[in-house]
């Protein structure tokens, strides 16, 4: 139980990747072999593939896996690196502040605005981008104490997914 709430938002998020993958492929076969489309499942589908992929970004900021090319950082000597990590850790956290802020805005002004056939209200789907960026916000203070704290540890991001995938195989070995 411990583990799934240190994990919640992916298995939520992996929640709504069922839903809205479920619903495509009935409405496809629906569609296909009967002509008949459920026209709610349309929007269900949009709202779970909205909250799957702001929980996903939330998944891959937690555990440092977004996208990062540092070829250039790399060639710098350590403790400029180390400067360099944490003016980009302090810059990324003031954006995702500012997004966070944004999207409450926009949750606030969305006013009656309904969907089309179920009549949900449009904060529901615009309230995945508060959770999104307000989380990562959280993430990356955390991010930022824990490496000022302990000290940024400086590898190059090709290197270390080589030794991750290196070490998967590894375990997968028959001993």
């Amino acid at each position: 139980m411990k583990n799934i709430l240190k994990h919640l938002e992916e298995v939520i998020g992996c929640f709504f990747v069922v839903v809205f993958v479920t619903l495509t492929f009935i409405n496809v076969i629906l569609r296909y072999f009967f002509n008949f489309v459920m026209s709610w499942a349309e929007e269900v589908i949009v709202l779970a593939f909205s909250w799957s992929v702001f929980l996903g970004a939330i998944t891959a900021f937690r555990q440092n896996r977004h996208v990062a090319i540092d070829v250039i950082v790399t060639t710098f000597p350590v403790k400029v690196q180390r400067v360099v990590y944490i003016i980009i850790d302090v810059l990324v956290l003031a954006l995702n502040i500012y997004l966070a802020y944004l999207s409450v805005v926009l949750c606030m002004n969305v006013g009656v605005k309904m969907t089309y056939v179920l009549k949900i209200s449009f904060i529901y789907v615009d309230a995945a981008l508060v959770v999104s960026f307000g989380l990562m916000a959280v993430f990356g203070v955390v991010r930022l104490i824990r490496n000022l704290s302990e000290g940024y540890q400086i590898t190059n991001s090709i290197t270390r997914t080589i030794e991750e995938v290196d070490a998967k195989a590894v375990e997968k070995l028959p001993e």
